[in-house]
């Protein structure tokens, strides 16, 4: 029996799309409709915020370094706060989806669309190479959580597969990150790597925080 036809991309008059064999409706990401506009969406009271040490009256912003790009989604909150953000994606496909869907938030929202950019690489190997002062991680859910539900996150699955290599990730992430290390995560799951220094959470998700700058004042016996 002959193997099912793979996905394509095909760009259309609008976008760049993601056509599956049997599924009528094609895939594209749309970041505009990422809520970073509204003052609920700027709001440094959300988890996100005070993940990467955003501070009322503080007008500092991080650079990040998102090393799970993904559907960009974070990437775009995170910019709209404020923070400049250097996003990887290790996918071919999905880097050309989230590029495409860059291009587009461009238009409506240059502001944040300009505080991100792009790259497609392994994350592990390119770590090495960049610093920031925060790293951003977030792995694939287990797919039993209802997130891994949405149509757009089983695709991501499909596409990235379990990020099994997810404790060599956040080891990587723990030897560059300026100041701390984010990692998102199903409110009821394991950490990824050891105990966190900070946990804030959200209704079904929280964000593990590990204070590198910290940790390294610690080592050197200070």
């Amino acid at each position: 029996m002959p193997d099912p036809s793979p996905p394509q991309l095909l760009r259309t008059p609008d976008r760049l799309e993601l056509h599956i064999p049997g599924d009528s409706h094609p895939f594209y990401i749309d970041l505009s409709r990422v809520d970073g506009s509204s003052p609920q969406g700027r709001s440094l009271r959300q988890p996100i915020a005070k993940a990467l040490g955003l501070k009322k009256g503080d007008p500092h912003r991080p650079t990040v370094l998102d090393a799970t790009a993904g559907l960009g989604e974070d990437a775009c909150l995170m910019a709209a706060l404020g923070c400049h953000v250097t996003a990887l994606e290790r996918n071919p496909t999905v880097h050309a989806l989230l590029e495409d869907a860059l291009r587009r938030l461009a238009h409506i929202d240059p502001d944040t669309a300009s505080r991100i950019t792009l790259m497609q690489c392994d994350s592990i190997t390119r770590l090495a190479a960049m610093s920031a002062e925060v790293v951003y991680l977030d792995p694939m859910f287990p797919a039993k959580r209802k997130a891994m539900q949405r149509k757009p996150m089983r695709l991501l699955q499909q596409l990235v597969g379990l990020d099994e290599d997810s404790d060599a990730l956040w080891q990587a992430a723990i030897g560059v990150a300026l100041r701390r290390v984010v990692v998102k995560r199903p409110r009821k799951a394991p950490p990824v790597g050891d105990k966190p220094d900070l946990v804030f959470e959200a209704r079904s998700l929280r964000y593990d925080v590990y204070l590198t700058i910290a940790r390294s004042k610690k080592s050197k016996g200070t």
